[in-house]
């Protein structure tokens, strides 16, 4: 393939789906602008990865996408925006059967998707997956080869406002923390129950990590997911306060004042990366960590649990492994 990116073309990246997701491919968005200034980029996402993008600087438009399982006539208001656009290329980033249709049916010169049965006839210039397991972030770059775009920094980003910042210290003051109290975040969640963890575990892993450190908890999930973590809100062993945060930003901003955070296998490991907070990821599903973990930065931290259940082996795994993230934040500071 030929690529003649011109000063007004148009370039537009479909992700659609999940908010962790949308975040890695915050990376390659920045390279890709990086390396073609004049070039404006559009995004299609789904309602919830759209937040992660708000304010992004290398962006001129974030279209909102019917959600999953929409009829093709929810799509048709949008596919009319974005074939006016007169798009140069488009290039789907997940490959399902419903984003390939998409990416076909908006016109663009060049349409380009993963080589995959069933969808390659959607696009003009399909690429084979590589088969080489790394950071997900990293990976999106090899749709975009054929442009030369060198990778700048594989960490997502996260745009936090003053106004952002402003809610995060009012919220401080009303947990009743102090600016030096030690306090760490947890971000128990996923809404696949496959990558969950039982509250028992994160109580007991709170309980022993508490004791060691003295450390009080903010605990991050949607106010949708609160009544299913009740028991770790209100555990005995430390005091955990919901974060209660109105936006992604502003979590992300919470998150900026806890010393690290311990995640479940969920998108808010990539909101804390992307907040440049040190965290410690539990990966309990058929997901490697590889794939979803930044490589060569020591503060962001994937334990591998793949194939282990709930008992004291593990606990004291998890516990041992964030108290070593603690000591190496030290060590750096």
């Amino acid at each position: 393939m030929t690529t003649d990116l011109q000063k007004g073309d148009s370039v537009l990246f479909i992700p659609l789906r999940a908010m962790g997701d949308t975040l890695l491919l915050t990376p390659l968005i920045r390279s890709f602008k990086e390396a073609y200034p004049d070039v404006s980029i559009d995004i299609v996402v789904e309602t919830l990865p759209a937040e992660v993008l708000k304010g992004n600087p290398n962006l001129r438009n974030i279209f909102i996408a019917p959600s999953r399982g929409s009829s093709i006539t929810k799509y048709l208001p949008l596919l009319k925006i974005l074939r006016r656009n007169k798009y140069k290329v488009a290039i789907d980033f997940i490959s399902t059967p419903g984003s390939a249709l998409l990416t076909r049916l908006t016109g663009a010169k060049y349409r380009i998707g993963y080589k995959l049965r069933g969808r390659s006839i959607f696009y003009n210039h399909p690429v084979k997956p590589s088969e080489t397991l790394q950071y997900s972030a990293i990976k999106k770059f090899e749709l975009v080869k054929q442009f030369n775009v060198k990778l700048l920094q594989c960490c997502p980003e996260i745009v936090i406002s003053e106004a952002d910042q402003r809610q995060v210290t009012e919220k401080w003051q009303s947990f009743g923390f102090d600016y030096d109290q030690k306090v760490f975040g947890i971000a128990p969640w996923s809404k696949r129950p496959w990558r969950r963890w039982e509250n028992r575990a994160w109580i007991d892993v709170i309980k022993r990590v508490s004791e060691r450190t003295g450390a009080k908890w903010i605990l991050f999930a949607g106010n949708n997911e609160r009544d299913q973590l009740t028991d770790i809100e209100i555990t005995e062993f430390s005091e955990v306060m919901w974060a209660d945060a109105p936006s992604l930003q502003v979590a992300a901003a919470l998150m900026q004042k806890c010393k690290a955070i311990l995640t479940a296998e969920n998108g808010l490991m990539h909101v804390a990366v992307a907040a440049g907070v040190p965290k410690l990821s539990l990966f309990t599903s058929s997901d490697s960590p590889i794939a979803w973990n930044p490589p060569d930065m020591p503060e962001y931290q994937g334990l591998d649990l793949r194939n282990t259940g709930y008992d004291e082996e593990v606990i004291n795994q998890v516990v041992e492994a964030f108290l070593n993230l603690l000591h190496i934040i030290e060590s750096k500071n």
